[in-house]
């Protein structure tokens, strides 16, 4: 999985720059990428990484904690 979300144009950027910095990055470092990728950097604060791995956490009422959201790459939706 973390291979596909590595070369998804999507999700591969915003795991790029999870990778050197744990701040969210200014704008202008996005200004020549995606739609997408700028709306996934608007979420910066839930955007995790496990093993590589890129995940959303949710609050969810029903469950005490956290839910992590797997994050699908275009090859697989």
């Amino acid at each position: 999985m973390d291979d596909l979300q590595l070369l998804d144009p999507d999700i591969g950027p915003i795991i790029g720059l999870r990778l050197q910095q744990s701040d969210k990055p200014s704008i202008k470092q996005l200004l020549p990428l995606s739609e997408p990728v700028k709306a996934l950097h608007s979420q910066w604060e839930l955007l995790v990484l496990v093993d590589g791995v890129l995940y959303r956490r949710w609050s969810v009422k029903e469950v005490s904690g956290d839910v992590l959201q797997l994050l699908m790459p275009r090859a697989l939706r």
